[in-house]
């Protein structure tokens, strides 16, 4: 079976011409190892990160592997050898959308730290909980990644912000508790510590009201690129909560999406949270 005819099989926006592989949307280029090269009209290019095509151009991967994420959220393994063309004229009402979508997610992949400052901060205490702060779609998503173990005799309170009403707390936070029976009410802002009588760390979250959601949630989730936009929609959105629980869902729906994995990678214990 020929090169074309396997991409005919697999991503309807590829079409064969003279042995040329021709896409009509914008893509996502994304190094799967360090030193990759593509060539770009004749130009040579080093892929040290994440590069959006969104000009007509016809593309040779020069060095080593690359994916090729389309605007439909579907995946291509490209590597040395393999070429492409773009073509955008076919979906110019399409295409400002698009570039849009794939500039976000490629802003999030390539700068994590402007979304989760609290990872990059070197200055952090010996222990955090990801995240220090975040707004809440559903209360079910409420869950706490430990970056580290804690010594004996933590404890884990969650108050009414502004007030000393405690809401829930735990002596055992190593182990996952849920917060779905907890009276957590829509629209309040909650502020949550832990500490061990010395050393301690604080953060807050906020359960939307139903009107709040309404802005963000999306109607339904029916493909790759569905999964990928509402995570950066609740991120920008600083539903950090909510953004997890989306890439957990669109992973298991779609375990092969490195794309949805890279993302995940950028939070903290992963490899436990599947």
């Amino acid at each position: 079976m020929s090169k074309s005819i396997l991409f005919i099989l697999i991503i309807v926006p590829w079409i064969s011409v003279k042995s040329q592989n021709v896409i009509n949307c914008p893509v996502l280029l994304v190094p799967v190892v360090e030193n990759a090269v593509i060539e770009i009209n004749g130009v040579e290019k080093e892929l040290d990160s994440l590069f959006v095509c969104v000009d007509n151009c016809e593309v040779e991967i020069k060095k080593g592997k690359v994916n090729l994420l389309d605007i439909y959220g579907r995946e291509i393994n490209l590597k040395e050898g393999n070429t492409f063309i773009l073509n955008l004229s076919l979906r110019q009402q399409e295409t400002k959308s698009q570039i849009y979508t794939l500039h976000r997610l490629s802003n999030f992949l390539n700068n994590p730290s402007f979304y989760l400052p609290n990872l990059y901060n070197n200055d952090r205490n010996l222990f955090v909980i990801f995240p220090l702060r975040s707004n809440v779609i559903k209360k079910a998503n409420i869950k706490f990644y430990l970056l580290q173990e804690f010594v004996p005799g933590m404890e884990f309170n969650i108050y009414v912000k502004n007030s000393d009403s405690l809401i829930f707390s735990t002596d055992e936070p190593l182990k996952e508790f849920d917060l779905y029976n907890v009276p957590l009410k829509e629209g309040k802002t909650y502020e949550w510590r832990l500490y061990n009588g010395s050393n301690s760390i604080k953060g807050e979250f906020k359960l939307l009201n139903k009107e709040q959601s309404q802005k963000i949630i999306v109607n339904s989730l029916k493909t790759e690129i569905d999964y990928l936009i509402q995570f950066i929609s609740y991120m920008e959105n600083k539903c950090k909560f909510d953004a997890v629980a989306v890439l957990i869902e669109g992973i298991r729906k779609y375990p092969d999406n490195s794309i949805l994995k890279s993302l995940l990678d950028k939070f903290p214990d992963e490899h436990e949270i599947l």
